[in-house]
């Protein structure tokens, strides 16, 4: 299944979006290599998407026997923030001196993760409103069609399917980086206090009333930054988020589920670290963050 044109993607991040973008890189003709820490169950990808599934070969290899020589053109980086850095660390190596590299992830873990890269090396953010989540390590559901937004990108794109996931070029992917924040802070950790999918919070009068909170601190902080476009009419855009992606169960939801860790301390508790800096209390931030980091305690991830 490969093309004139094709090129060698290596996924590091096996997730629900890295499952996603695998699909769909390969469906489009490209080689494509998830990057894991654990073996995976056969080399088939399957994913679901309007009750229909659709399947394509894949690759895998171990991330701690991944060659050490520089073989990686292209990376695309859907870890968890958590994990980016100690992962990104381990295949350095393996970058090729003038590799791409695309982070599409939560948080605000790739500010820090391309300071390992170096000047030859091209990084660029990706933002994305796509709503998928794994039924096991090789099949995934797209729950919910979005938009893909990297930063000044040009060259990325011509190398992406287009033709079945919307991606654009971003001239500002930083207020898009704090949109996503802000929308994610006001969402992924309800669902896990509440047991739900996207969507059903707005079902919830406690969740809509802690919703509320929420947005009112993330808005204080991001005007406090300097990111008054990313945080204006905020509660409406969760709103309208929570409707579209009505049928997805967020990321954070899916790894509380997986008794994984999860990203709390690069969304909310990102937030509170910034609002603790300029002195504005962000107390319904602050419980949220207790909450999850409560519930981790009973495993490790």
């Amino acid at each position: 299944m490969s093309t004139p044109n094709s090129l060698c993607w290596h996924i590091l991040g096996a997730g629900a979006i890295g499952c996603l973008w695998a699909f769909y890189l390969r469906k489009a003709g490209h080689r494509v290599v998830l990057l894991v820490p654990s073996a995976r169950n056969g080399r088939t990808l399957h994913l679901t998407r309007a009750g229909y599934t659709e399947s394509v070969d894949i690759e895998w290899q171990l991330i701690s026997k991944i060659d050490k020589k520089p073989h990686i053109d292209n990376l695309l980086v859907t870890a968890k923030a958590h994990h980016t850095l100690p992962s990104l660390q381990t295949i350095r190596s393996s970058l090729s001196e003038s590799a791409t590299i695309v982070f599409l992830q939560n948080g605000m873990a790739a500010n820090e993760a391309k300071r390992l890269l170096t000047q030859q090396q091209q990084a660029y953010v990706a933002i994305s409103t796509d709503g998928a989540y794994r039924t096991d390590q090789l099949s995934v559901v797209y729950a919910g069609a979005g938009i893909t937004s990297i930063g000044f990108a040009d060259d990325v794109l011509n190398r992406l399917p287009i033709d079945d996931l919307v991606v654009e070029n971003c001239n500002d992917i930083e207020t898009r980086q704090w949109q996503k924040l802000a929308v994610n802070c006001a969402i992924n950790a309800l669902t896990v206090i509440y047991q739900c999918k996207n969507g059903g919070l707005l079902e919830i009068e406690d969740a809509r009333m802690r919703i509320k909170l929420l947005c009112e601190e993330i808005a204080e902080v991001g005007i406090a930054l300097d990111k008054s476009d990313a945080v204006k009419h905020l509660l409406p855009k969760v709103e309208q988020t929570l409707q579209l992606t009505a049928d997805n169960y967020s990321s954070m939801y899916q790894d509380i589920d997986q008794q994984r860790c999860s990203e709390i301390e690069w969304l909310n508790g990102y937030l509170c670290r910034q609002a603790e800096k300029l002195e504005i209390d962000c107390p319904e931030n602050l419980r949220l963050v207790s909450e999850i980091k409560s519930r981790e305690a009973g495993f490790s991830g």
